[in-house]
């Protein structure tokens, strides 16, 4: 289980919670041999990305999620076909992943984009890699970890 550094913190009474967003990566590796040049011997470092935000008005989640492909065809370069698949969530939540892949600096990003609605929250999370480093048993390990969130009702 991830939290985010056990942080608490006293906004001012007015302000709303309006979005979160939480990012987690694999170590990076010093192994450089040749700083002139950097940019090809630094692979894409596996990572995650979390965000919630409160959606402005209600939403079914295959409407997001076709909103999010249109919005990635718009604005990723070389995006590929984006593959949808249904994902149930540990707390029984149905959901959505989007997967694709894009160049990025030399190399092949393979994306896992789950999607999740709770009441006027959407969730999404993302992890990322390298496309050869994605094997069968890596790609069911990204995708049990997706499915492995759940939100604590609040009483």
């Amino acid at each position: 289980m991830a939290t985010m550094s056990n942080l608490t913190f006293d906004p001012p009474a007015e302000f709303l919670e309006e979005e979160l967003t939480m990012a987690w990566r694999t170590p990076k590796k010093e192994q450089l041999k040749e700083a002139r040049v950097l940019q090809a011997q630094l692979p894409v470092r596996p990572n995650l990305n979390v965000n919630r935000r409160r959606l402005p008005a209600p939403r079914e989640i295959a409407q997001l999620a076709a909103d999010t492909c249109t919005e990635l065809f718009e604005t990723v370069p070389g995006v590929s076909g984006i593959e949808t698949h249904e994902l149930k969530f540990k707390d029984g939540v149905d959901g959505v992943v989007l997967e694709f892949s894009f160049p990025m600096a030399g190399y092949t990003v393979v994306q896992l984009h789950a999607m999740r609605i709770d009441g006027d929250v959407l969730t999404t999370m993302a992890i990322c890699t390298e496309k050869s480093r994605l094997s069968a048993e890596e790609h069911r390990r990204f995708m049990g970890s997706l499915a492995s969130a759940s939100v604590a009702v609040s009483s």
